[in-house]
């Protein structure tokens, strides 16, 4: 076909992959390190699934956006709690949480769909940069990418994730807060997680 190896097109789709690109982003400093966090899609789901059932209440899109966020951070230092202080393995407490974020998910909107969004919030995920093609969410990952990518390679903490991950008593024994790290990365990683639910449910709307 001569319509696919185009540009508007590729643009387009790029969509597609977004949000599993933001999720990733924190997930490499949490992988780095010796962890995983299996929980992230469904704090986006219930991130997500909260501020609609907020906006279908009656509540300021914005409103239940910032209460939606905030109840990521509360999953994140949930996950990072457990495994920074309580010392439980992260494969295991993120298999847990993923079921129960999700079980929340689903008690709050069940099988209904909230929709109506005003489009100053779909312009997270529809929203084009004036009258080109790029899309928002694609300059938004992107910027986001450059971030991460010089905190990782350019910044004291990033060589803490390495030397955590190659040996994290031997980190811990040289000065590095290597628990309180870790909780700011399951932190972060649901603060991602919950920028990527809303830029998908703005897509879909």
């Amino acid at each position: 076909s001569p319509f696919f190896l185009d540009t508007d097109n590729l643009l387009r789709t790029s969509s597609d992959f977004v949000e599993i690109g933001i999720m990733m982003l924190p997930m490499v400093f949490i992988i780095i390190t010796g962890d995983i966090d299996l929980s992230v899609a469904s704090i986006l789901g219930l991130t997500a699934s909260l501020m609609g059932w907020l906006f279908m209440g009656g509540w300021n899109i914005w409103l239940a956006v910032a209460v939606a966020f905030l109840v990521a951070l509360v999953c994140g230092f949930v996950n990072g709690w457990l495994i920074a202080r309580m010392k439980l393995p992260a494969l295991v407490v993120t298999i847990g949480t993923l079921s129960l974020y999700r079980g929340l998910a689903y008690v709050l909107l069940g099988d209904q769909a909230a929709r109506g969004y005003p489009e100053s919030f779909t312009y997270l995920g529809q929203g084009t940069l004036g009258d080109s093609s790029v899309p928002f969410g694609l300059l938004l990952f992107i910027v986001l990418a450059v971030v991460f990518g010089l905190v990782l390679h350019r910044t004291t903490f990033g060589r803490y994730l390495y030397a955590m991950g190659n040996n994290a008593n031997a980190s811990r024994y040289s000065g590095v807060k290597v628990d309180g790290i870790k909780l700011s990365l399951f932190v972060l990683s649901a603060a991602m997680a919950a920028l990527a639910g809303f830029i998908l449910a703005a897509r879909y709307g």
